[in-house]
């Protein structure tokens, strides 16, 4: 329910549980668990437990469509799948155990309470996240426990130690584990959005007063929307993180407007590569209509490169690369891994790779990145990183439908929407 609530140390004894729970069915380095879960305390219990387990998490949110939902469970040929009596007549068909919470959390106190050994090794797998890709199908893409270690040590430069978060991403968005480990390991607060409760303004902005939260994590399209249902009411707000599209100049103003004495944030990245810069909005910055991107974190090397890998100079466009803790890659497609991922010849380090992401971008004097585009037919709408060519290839699937051209573009009210033309066969047009 909405009450429920737990401790540090109730946390700790029952995550440590369902990771001794977990280990008793087989689940260890390398052994994928699907978490099949809306947003609740069951879902924060079972994702911790399954990482200390030393298991790898895939998320599968139920509210995803059912081809996508199938597709993934069958190329990740995961065993194990984590879920509630509710969803499980949803569960599409394939070779794994289901593992109900309502069954085997009732068994959990005969498990210990101690953080069992799970030998995992740095360059494990820890989660497994599908991303769309331009052939049509998505791309499953492994991120490694040397990821998470990094990203743990990174809270020291973002701190938000005993700050309340927000909790209010889809299950099956990469945004998820950022708004859960991040408090976790910092000793903040998390309180959790039930389902379909984050598309009520009303009801998120009331709770934040209620709860008094500190910091949220969002992307710029619903930052806007909360700003202008009233998110200036929120006084105990002092961080806002957004990601995962273009933040408006528009929208900065109207914050530092209505909320003067909270941060504005800036993540740029991609599944691949997360977190790849990093920058704080400024309320007196004029960067006009540009796309300012940061700096590199501190855990990653961001290289702009000419069609011949040679670094251009300042203010010239180059592709953006990405270095340091990267993905390990595409689960089964080693070929697109070795396509996307090469080796990084600008730093001194055995093993050392950079991600090619397919945007274009080039430093400014001061040091920072801007983002000029993309080389390819790849947009980004609310978070979401969408392949054009991916949804022309289901038009051009169907029976009537000979030829499919799908484009990105603004509407009047400046937000951007997916438009798709075709010509049929077969058939007369309407």
């Amino acid at each position: 329910s909405e009450t429920e609530s737990l401790t540090y140390r109730e946390l700790q004894q029952k995550t440590n549980r369902v990771a001794h729970f977990l280990q008793e069915q087989g689940v260890g380095p390398e052994v994928i668990v699907g978490i099949y879960l809306t947003r609740s305390l069951e879902f924060v219990v079972c994702l911790v437990g399954l990482i200390k387990s030393g298991g790898a998490f895939l998320p599968l949110d139920p509210n995803h469509p059912k081809d996508r939902k199938e597709y993934m469970i069958k190329d990740s040929q995961v065993p194990f799948i984590i879920t509630s009596k509710k969803f499980v007549d949803s569960l599409p068909e394939g070779n794994f155990r289901v593992l109900l919470v309502e069954e085997f959390f009732q068994s959990l106190e005969s498990y210990p309470i101690q953080t069992p050994d799970h030998g995992l090794k740095s360059g494990n797998m820890s989660y497994l996240f599908y991303t769309s890709g331009s052939t049509g199908q998505p791309k499953g893409v492994i991120m490694t426990h040397t990821y998470q270690d990094k990203q743990s040590k990174e809270t020291k430069k973002f701190p938000i130690k005993g700050e309340k978060v927000l909790l209010r991403s889809s299950t099956g968005f990469t945004l998820i584990l950022l708004e859960t480990f991040s408090p976790i390991k910092a000793g903040g607060e998390i309180v959790v959005v039930p389902k379909d409760q984050e598309k009520d303004a009303s009801w998120m902005l009331e709770n934040i007063r209620e709860q008094k939260i500190e910091t949220l994590n969002m992307v710029p399209s619903m930052l806007s929307f909360l700003l202008q249902e009233g998110l200036e009411t929120c006084t105990s707000l002092k961080k806002v993180y957004t990601v995962g599209e273009r933040l408006p100049v528009s929208v900065q103003r109207e914050f530092f407007r209505k909320l003067p004495d909270a941060k504005l944030f800036v993540f740029y990245g991609c599944t691949e590569a997360p977190a790849a810069t990093f920058r704080e909005v400024k309320k007196d910055e004029d960067y006009g209509d540009r796309i300012i991107l940061g700096t590199p974190n501190f855990n990653k090397k961001v290289y702009l490169l000419d069609e011949f890998g040679v670094p251009v100079p300042v203010g010239v466009t180059g592709e953006i690369f990405v270095g340091g803790k990267v993905s390990r890659g595409y689960i089964h497609n080693e070929r697109l891994t070795q396509e996307r991922f090469t080796q990084d010849p600008f730093l001194n380090r055995k093993g050392a790779r950079m991600y090619q992401t397919g945007d274009l971008g080039r430093y400014l004097p001061d040091g920072s990145l801007e983002y000029i585009g993309r080389t390819d037919f790849q947009v980004q709408i609310r978070g979401i990183r969408i392949e054009l060519g991916e949804i022309e290839s289901c038009l051009n699937a169907h029976e009537h439908i000979s030829d499919a051209v799908v484009i990105a573009k603004e509407n009047l009210g400046g937000q951007t929407i997916i438009v798709a033309y075709y010509t049929l066969t077969g058939m007369k047009a309407p």
